[in-house]
C-alpha cells in the first residue's frame, strides 16, 4: 500500500489458501485474536499494540480504500487526533446509508492519553468507553468501499453472528452509549423480521417496541450525543409500531446558518419527547452564538 510504511495482518483464524495469498505481498502477518471470542476490540488492540509508526489506518478483508493517494497529505503536523472516512456500504438488493467511522488514528500518546479500540462489536478508536477522539474530521477525498452486507441473507446472517458480541458487549462496558444505539436497531431488526414473516403485533413484539422507545428516553434524549438523529429514527418507528403518540414535523432555520433545511416527520409518543428534540436542535443549532469569538 503506497501510504503505509508498514502493513500488518491479523490472522484471527485464515485458511491455508488465504494465508499463502496473504504472504505474497509486502505485510506482516501476526497471530491474531479470534473477535468472535474476545470481542472486536481486544482483537484489534492486540495487533495495534505491534505498530511501530505514527498513525493506524484500520481497514477489513471486505473494504477497499479509495482514494488512497490524497491520504499522505493529511499525515502533516496538525491538531487532529483521527480522520473519519467514509464507508459506502454496497448491497445488490437496497440503498444502505453511509458511515462515517474514525479509521485513521494517532498510535502514540496524545496529552498523557492513548487512543484504544472500546467495544466488543462496532468498536472505535476513543480514550476510554464514550471518550470519543478528541479533535477529528471527516476526509472530503478518501473513502472506503464495503462490500460485506451485499443481500439480505448475508447481512442476517452478520446480525447472527454479532447478537452473542453485542450480549458481550453489554457485560463488559453496561454505559457505552452507542451501544445502546446498536441495541435499539437490533430489537427492531427483529421487529421487522417478524412483521415480514407475517407476524402481527404480540406481546414480544411490544415489548421489544416498548424498550426502543425506553432506551431512547433514558440514554439520548436529553443528550447531544451524535448517534441522536439515528436513535430517534428508531424510537419515532417504534412509537408508530405501536399505534400510539402523534406524528410531528419539525425543522429549525437560524439566521446566518445559510442553509435551507427541509422538515423532517417523527412520532412522538409524548409532548415530553418532542419538547426534549426541540430543546436538543436549538442547543445545538445556536450554540456557536454563545462562543466569545462570535
Amino acid at each position: 500500500m503506497p501510504v503505509a510504511d508498514e502493513v500488518l495482518l491479523a490472522d484471527c483464524g485464515m485458511s491455508p489458501e488465504a494465508r499463502r495469498i496473504a504472504l505474497q505481498y509486502k505485510c506482516v502477518l501476526q497471530p491474531g485474536l479470534d473477535p468472535l471470542a474476545s470481542g472486536f476490540d481486544a482483537a484489534r488492540n492486540a495487533l495495534l499494540d505491534r505498530c511501530q509508526f505514527d498513525w493506524c489506518l484500520s481497514i477489513d478483508t471486505d473494504e477497499r480504500l479509495v482514494g488512497m493517494d490524497g491520504l499522505s497529505k493529511y499525515l502533516r503536523q496538525n491538531l487532529y487526533n483521527g480522520y473519519a472516512i467514509r464507508q459506502h456500504n454496497f448491497a445488490c438488493d437496497m440503498s444502505i446509508d453511509i458511515d462515517v467511522p474514525v479509521r485513521l488514528f494517532r498510535v502514540g500518546s496524545i496529552n498523557g492519553g492513548k487512543l484504544r479500540f472500546w467495544g466488543a462489536i462496532h468498536e472505535h478508536p476513543e480514550f476510554g468507553v464514550n471518550g470519543g477522539c478528541g479533535p477529528t474530521i471527516a476526509l472530503p477525498d478518501v473513502h472506503i468501499a464495503h462490500v460485506g452486507y451485499l443481500s439480505e441473507r448475508i447481512r442476517r446472517y452478520r446480525f447472527l453472528r454479532n447478537a452473542p458480541l453485542l450480549e458481550l458487549d453489554q457485560i463488559q462496558y453496561p454505559h457505552r452509549v452507542i451501544q445502546k444505539y446498536f441495541v435499539m436497531r437490533d430489537k427492531l431488526n427483529l421487529v421487522r423480521y417478524s412483521l415480514l414473516n407475517g407476524s402481527t403485533m404480540t406481546p414480544s413484539i411490544e415489548r421489544a417496541c416498548r424498550e426502543v422507545v425506553e432506551l431512547y428516553r433514558t440514554h439520548f434524549r436529553d443528550s447531544q450525543h451524535v448517534m441522536v438523529p439515528a436513535a430517534l429514527d428508531l424510537y419515532s418507528e417504534a412509537v408508530s409500531l405501536l399505534g400510539e403518540g402523534f406524528d410531528a414535523s419539525l425543522t429549525l432555520e437560524i439566521t446566518g446558518d445559510g442553509q435551507s433545511h427541509p422538515a423532517s416527520k417523527y412520532r412522538f409518543a409524548s409532548s415530553e419527547d418532542l419538547k426534549a428534540e426541540l430543546l436538543r436542535r436549538a442547543t445545538e443549532k445556536t450554540a456557536r452564538f454563545d462562543s466569545p469569538w462570535w
